[in-house]
């Protein structure tokens, strides 16, 4: 627990400015909290990301509001259950303030028409709460600390969970960008003299992938799979997508690798242990990347799973990934409900998880510079 402080610590005092001592301090904090949360499956409310909130309230007649349909009928703007009947109905009559009773009609049968206490009525539409609100639902207290949205979705327990699909699926292209960097640099780096035909074959790929912008490698693997993928299949499109991003993304860990090789070979140290006896696989794993590699693939890490998540909001809001409920997902859900006070906690939020990983791999690029 000390270690974990004092890594904290140290990259928090790290950087210079004020300013970003505050963003990374703030984002860490927002960090534990949501891992937390997320573990903990978010403990103020027994209601998941998909469970719609029913909840009704006592009607006030001075809260009736009329529309007009095509037809000239005037009808109430929201429909109310009535308790008594247990039916669904809507008010066909303008009330006065004070009236006791309203005249109503059944939303099951248009022909049953009668007048009905307001007492009797609940408004049990699906509408917005704001943040912080508590509610008694079948006896039950729930609260809802970042509210409720307008279509009765708790927003936290959608925030929590569009994080942790985020996470998923950066976790495909974190295992590619590791795989294939972490080969490529060491068939180039280690073994360019062994198996030279293969390594400059290699090396055309990388260098391939480095001349074509990343985001417009995935926006044609994901149109794509699209295209190819059965609609029972079209979710697959995904993962495979992260994951090949993490592969495009792959030859800036090879450089970095290879530059670590290449270093080391000019200062004799791989020939050295050459001649102690030390097989290549000792070489490479042992000493070369676990001592002088390590650093260097930490940092690549963070910042290719900070570039994930960023993905995952940019091809939501060019509307390519709206069918999954992510981070993204979720996020352009708030925009599209109009809620500027959510589209704003939401830019802050995403704010801050992201500079806290840049900040951090800035961190640990430095580290391993030294």
């Amino acid at each position: 627990m000390t270690n974990i402080l004092s890594i904290f610590k140290d990259l928090v005092v790290f950087h210079n400015s004020y300013y970003i001592r505050t963003v990374v301090s703030l984002g860490i904090a927002l960090y534990i909290i949501i891992i937390g949360l997320i573990i903990l499956n978010n403990p103020f409310s027994s209601y998941g990301s998909k469970d719609i909130i029913n909840y009704c309230t006592d009607v006030d007649v001075s809260e009736i509001k009329m529309e007009t349909k095509y037809n000239g009928d005037q009808v109430s703007y929201r429909s109310f259950r009535d308790v008594e009947k247990n039916i669904l109905v809507v008010v066909i009559k303008s009330p006065y303030p004070g009236d006791n009773f309203v005249k109503v009609r059944s939303l099951s049968d248009r022909y049953l028409e009668y007048d009905v206490l307001v007492s009797n009525l609940q408004d049990c539409s699906i509408r917005s709460y704001p943040a912080f609100t508590s509610l008694k639902i079948n006896e039950s207290s729930e609260f809802f600390p970042l509210g409720i949205t307008p279509n009765g979705y708790d927003l936290l327990s959608k925030l929590l969970d569009g994080i942790r699909l985020t996470f998923y699926y950066s976790i495909f292209s974190l295992i590619t960008f590791l795989t294939f960097g972490i080969v490529f640099g060491i068939l180039i780096g280690y073994y360019r003299g062994h198996f030279p035909e293969l390594s400059s074959t290699v090396n055309a790929i990388l260098k391939s992938f480095e001349s074509i912008p990343i985001i417009f490698l995935v926006l044609i693997t994901f149109i794509s799979l699209n295209m190819m993928l059965h609609p029972e299949n079209e979710l697959l499109a995904f993962p495979i997508t992260y994951a090949l991003f993490g592969f495009f993304a792959a030859p800036t860990l090879a450089k970095l690798i290879i530059s670590k090789f290449n270093y080391l070979q000019n200062n004799d140290f791989i020939v050295a242990l050459k001649l102690l006896g030390v097989s290549d696989k000792r070489i490479i794993f042992n000493h070369i990347v676990k001592y002088y590699c390590s650093s260097v693939i930490i940092f690549q890490a963070i910042y290719i799973f900070a570039h994930a998540l960023y993905l995952d909001i940019t091809m939501t809001f060019i509307e390519l990934f709206i069918k999954q409920p992510t981070l993204g997902g979720v996020y352009y859900e708030t925009y599209q409900s109009g809620s500027l006070n959510g589209f704003i906690f939401f830019s802050v939020i995403v704010f801050f998880l992201l500079s806290t990983l840049f900040y951090t791999t800035r961190f640990l690029k430095a580290k391993a510079e030294v």
